[in-house]
């Protein structure tokens, strides 16, 4: 459905590497509460890597103009994956960056 989140993931085994090559992508991230779900939002850069840990639920909004590489250990998606969502999220989530992604440069072409 445009404009909501209808699915988030976590990995209990692995963390998990997304690469933004092109365009404006957003990774959205969400901790457990005693409230329910904390979301946070992490606007990607182009050249950046991006680290999702073990058991952070997450999702990645993108444009079709996005390209992002996704990197993770072989057969994650196939053995550790947990996909539950009760009720789509909106898109209009204003939180301030989050702190729980870990940032790095891609190095660039030798």
């Amino acid at each position: 459905r445009p404009g909501a989140i209808d699915r988030v993931e976590r990995h209990k085994q692995t963390d998990e590497v997304f690469l933004l090559l092109r365009a404006a992508a957003a990774l959205i991230g969400a901790t457990e509460t005693p409230a329910g779900l904390s979301w946070e939002v992490q606007r990607m850069r182009p050249g950046v890597t991006y680290n999702v840990p073990t058991s952070l639920w997450h999702t990645i909004a993108m444009t079709p103009d996005d390209v992002v590489v996704v990197v993770e250990k072989n057969g994650t998606h196939l053995n550790d994956v947990e996909k539950p969502l009760p009720d789509p999220i909106p898109l209009k989530i204003q939180s301030p960056i989050s702190s729980r992604f870990h940032v790095g440069r891609c190095p660039g072409p030798t």
